[in-house]
């Protein structure tokens, strides 16, 4: 094909499978289910343990042992709106290492003399994010804030924990149940037994999937850098490199979800395959329990699977946590495994719905059935020939 009959066929093909992929209701619901129900969780959890509570206290002594360093007055300035009064008990206390940060650092806030903060809370009952966003609006990169409950244990933000997981969820549904059932059921209805007596590429045809479904992920990745902003999880400047996890991940889960649809003939097995796997891949990502709250071995495992790809970096740009592999190593990861499965799914790919080897075989039933019916035939055609014969006589005339 011309170049310029490539770009119209193109540009036709993407408007087309547009209004394809939005005519389905049920492939658009089965995409963004699986994300809002994730986002509600997670929403309701960080307001369960997180936001509701008493206001938090800080005792005078830290804030007075902050003031007294040049690095730390702007953070206790900013805290003094939280100290606790001459009558009140602190239900909080506050450590600073001026000399260290334990996260990640990539923020606009982020520079030798941040503080690593250590709050450990007093109550269990402590709202403790008007604290965390103080600490934030003091400068205090946010994977240096670590809050520690009551039991020792790390109190886990689930919100901002989970928005690389979140982002998993639409990037999985998306690539996979809204790139695979479409075209899918196009086969399954003879569509692209039309399309493959034109001179149409496989590769174009391929491609041309891919921009509708690559603007509806950036609208909702959008979305979570928004919510990261508002809750100051997300640093701008780390958006750069968001960027290239995105383009990443797009490629990886984009090109799998290529050769899954690549020979699929079946539209409603192709969902409850493609559902599946979306959500094998969100649970291995974290999606139960964060990773960063994990033991340091299932922490280790847990990162290495195909899941954690994807939310590792993805968390640590949108909510400051420090990844367990350096995120180029993931992109490296991402990007090997789309191409080959973007390279196997047009070597792969058939317009019509071509028979499996199990297909190509008879039936084992039909098989026995075929010589009884041949017999039948046979039977039949000469009793027809019995009849239609006139019956033989002796030399004498009579009938024998």
């Amino acid at each position: 094909m011309l170049t310029k009959t490539k770009r119209r066929a193109f540009r036709a093909l993407v408007r087309t499978d547009a209004s394809d992929l939005f005519r389905e209701k049920l492939t658009v619901a089965s995409m963004l289910t699986m994300v809002l129900v994730l986002l509600v969780i997670h929403t309701a959890l960080w307001l369960a343990f997180a936001v509701t509570g008493s206001a938090p206290r800080i005792a005078q002594a830290d804030l007075a042992a902050l003031t007294a360093s040049p690095h730390t007055a702007k953070i206790a300035a900013q805290l003094a709106p939280l100290a606790a009064g001459p009558q009140d008990d602190p239900n909080a206390t506050l450590a600073m290492n001026t000399g260290a940060s334990t996260g990640n650092s990539t923020g606009d806030n982020a520079n030798t003399d941040a503080a690593a903060v250590t709050v450990t809370l007093l109550d269990s009952r402590v709202g403790w994010d008007v604290l965390w966003q103080t600490l934030r609006a003091a400068g205090v990169p946010a994977g240096s804030i670590t809050v520690i409950g009551v039991d020792g244990d790390p109190a886990p933000d689930f919100l901002r924990l989970n928005l690389g997981t979140e982002f998993l969820a639409v990037l999985a549904s998306i690539a996979l149940i809204g790139t695979t059932v479409p075209l899918v059921a196009a086969r399954e209805r003879g569509m692209l037994r039309l399309l493959g007596t034109t001179p149409l590429p496989r590769r174009l045809f391929l491609a041309a999937r891919i921009p509708t479904r690559l603007a509806l992920l950036l609208a909702c990745t959008a979305g979570f850098i928004a919510i990261g902003i508002a809750r100051r999880y997300t640093e701008v400047s780390a958006l750069p490199r968001f960027a290239v996890t995105v383009s990443c991940a797009a490629i990886m889960l984009f090109g799998l979800g290529a050769v899954f649809s690549a020979r699929a003939r079946n539209a409603e097995a192709s969902q409850n395959v493609m559902a599946g796997l979306s959500l094998a891949l969100v649970f291995s990502g974290g999606a139960v329990i964060p990773t960063a709250v994990l033991p340091a071995p299932m922490r280790t495992v847990v990162g290495l699977l195909p899941g954690s790809w994807v939310t590792e970096p993805a968390s640590a740009d949108l909510a400051g946590t420090t990844p367990l592999l350096p995120v180029p190593v993931y992109w490296a990861l991402m990007l090997l495994t789309g191409v080959a499965c973007f390279v196997l799914a047009a070597r792969r790919f058939s317009w019509d719905a071509a028979p499996t080897p199990a297909r190509r075989r008879k039936d084992p039933e039909a098989t026995a059935a075929a010589p009884s019916d041949a017999t039948a035939s046979e039977t039949t055609a000469s009793e027809t020939t019995a009849f239609n014969t006139p019956p033989a006589t002796s030399r004498e005339g009579a009938i024998t």
